[in-house]
């Protein structure tokens, strides 16, 4: 049996060789290179200066790595002497195999039912892989915004499978996320993710999203003395780390996304809230035991203020119901307690426990607005939307009603309580203040304020005193200004978008497991 050399002989390197096989023929190949699901296409002719002595027709078998996948009876030799170009069908199982990564070995046999292989030739052609990269991966969400602390936020991206022919059994997208506003320049896919998303099944050509559910919280002060530790904002960058394995099992090299940002800050409300708990906590403080009534009144509101600059509200499914009244019996005896000579404290006192208890009803509110949004229930939407309108008026009397009665109530402080207790009021509270916009005769004292206010700019001057009313009135105010402004949201339909608590309060009873967080690859304080 001569030597077969296929398309990679070459005549001049040996002569005999070449007259030997012309001679007696050979058969040329040409096998192209090819990405997985491409139909393979083996294009063969044979090659002879003569005729040998052959039968006039043979059979014709095209192996690739042993494996037969053309097998054809009654081909006519001489016209075997033209090009022919085949498509190979292969089955499911050739496909397994053969449209893995990498070379594989085309065989093309002439055979004959008495000597078996009569001549045959052969090639090689490589399974290359497609060009995995970031063009395959489009965010649907904005490259930067600002959220919320303790708001739900998602981040939404594309895959678009761009292989011509292949399927892609399993996409794996890995969310990862850091604190950058340290370093802008820090990578994301160096660290190990926070969320894994996957495809499955993806047709060529086709295009799917996923959606990645997030939500961040920390705390920034400390209850026991509402004192201001920070942060009040981190900025996150995320980027997804994207792999794919395709129908054939081949594993394609992943690449990294383009990066989001997100600023997380502590809302306006929640900061005013501290600064309205703070300072009822101080105005207790330098009353004392002079005024036990007042001060025990002002570290109840403390409190009420406290548990407000905490959390925003959840879907709440018993939407049906009325919000409950949230007022408490000892807040009312406590001002029935109060002495004559505080009557203007007492009302002034009054317009901030009904501001809690105000706060409270239109977060439950707002949370049965969520969960009867998720849930569609349109009849019960329109009730409670009337009902966060009625709270819209009362909310708006209060701020009128408190703009009235500060300076009294100031100067009740400073005659009744600051008087009398000027020496051990200099020893308990900072001399230092700032004076609020619109409120300019105010002075203020609230421990580590300062810094806080100065963010929003909500702030400006400086003065010295002691009493710490005016700087309540401003907070609680600015904060029913916050409250007031949010109405057309409200009422327009929030958005809810912490997937994990949903899934916690929809389907819970079907024992949904919802995983944690991540561990990091590298060495950062997230």
């Amino acid at each position: 049996m001569p030597p077969y050399a296929g398309k990679s002989y070459t005549p001049n390197k040996n002569v005999s060789v070449a007259v030997t096989l012309l001679a007696n023929g050979f058969i040329g190949i040409d096998v192209p290179d090819i990405v997985p699901g491409q139909p393979v296409t083996v294009t063969w002719r044979f090659v002879c200066a003569g005729m040998p002595d052959a039968p006039e027709y043979l059979k014709l078998r095209i192996l690739i790595d042993g494996r037969v996948v053309l097998d054809r009876a009654g081909v006519n030799l001489q016209a075997a002497k033209n090009s022919t170009m085949e498509t190979l069908n292969l089955s499911d199982a050739d496909k397994q195999v053969i449209y893995k990564f990498g070379r594989h070995t085309v065989a093309v046999e002439l055979t004959t039912e008495r000597q078996g292989v009569w001549r045959s030739g052969t090639d090689r052609f490589r399974v290359v892989a497609e060009p995995l990269d970031s063009s395959w991966w489009t965010w649907r969400s904005a490259p930067f915004e600002s959220i919320k602390w303790k708001d739900g936020y998602s981040l939404i991206g594309e895959f678009h499978n761009r292989c011509r022919f292949a399927k892609l059994s399993m996409v794996s997208a890995e969310l990862s996320e850091v604190r950058s506003e340290e370093d802008p320049r820090i990578d994301p896919c160096a660290y190990l993710p926070v969320q894994v998303k996957a495809l499955n099944d993806l047709v060529s050509g086709k295009k799917a999203s996923l959606t990645y559910d997030l939500k961040h919280e920390w705390s920034w002060f400390i209850p026991a003395g509402y004192i201001f530790t920070g942060p009040i904002n981190k900025t996150f960058a995320y980027a997804a780390f994207v792999s794919a394995i395709d129908e054939f099992g081949n594993v394609y090299s992943p690449f990294c996304t383009s990066r989001l940002s997100r600023h997380v800050g502590v809302s306006k409300g929640k900061k005013l809230a501290f600064a309205s708990a703070q300072s009822c906590a101080l105005a207790a403080a330098a009353a004392g035991p002079f005024a036990w009534p007042y001060a025990a009144f002002m570290y109840g509101l403390a409190t009420g203020f406290g548990l407000i600059a905490k959390d925003p509200p959840e879907p709440d499914f018993d939407f049906s119901s009325p919000p409950r009244d949230s007022e408490g019996g000892d807040r009312q005896q406590l001002l029935a307690q109060m002495p004559a000579a505080f009557s203007a404290s007492s009302e002034f006192l009054g317009i901030l426990r009904d501001v809690i208890r105000e706060e409270e009803v239109r977060t439950m509110i707002r949370s049965k607005l969520i969960g009867a949004s998720i849930r569609s229930a349109k009849a019960d939407l329109i009730r409670l939307r009337g009902d966060y309108g009625a709270l819209h008026d009362r909310l708006s009397n209060l701020a009128d009603r408190l703009v009235e009665i500060t300076p009294v109530a100031a100067q009740e402080f400073e005659e009744q309580i600051l008087k009398a207790r000027i020496d051990e009021a200099a020893d308990l509270i900072p001399h230092r203040g700032r004076i609020v916009p619109g409120m300019e005769n105010a002075r203020q004292t609230i421990v580590g304020l300062e810094a806080l206010l100065k963010q929003d700019d909500m702030a400006q001057a400086v003065d010295a005193g002691l009493n710490p009313i005016p700087a309540i009135a401003t907070a609680v105010w600015e904060l029913l200004g916050e409250m007031l402004a949010e109405k057309e949201k409200v009422l327009a339909g929030e958005t809810y978008v912490d997937a994990e608590t949903v899934e916690d309060l929809l389907i819970d009873e079907h024992g949904v497991d919802v995983g944690g967080p991540g561990l990091r690859r590298g060495n950062c304080c997230c």
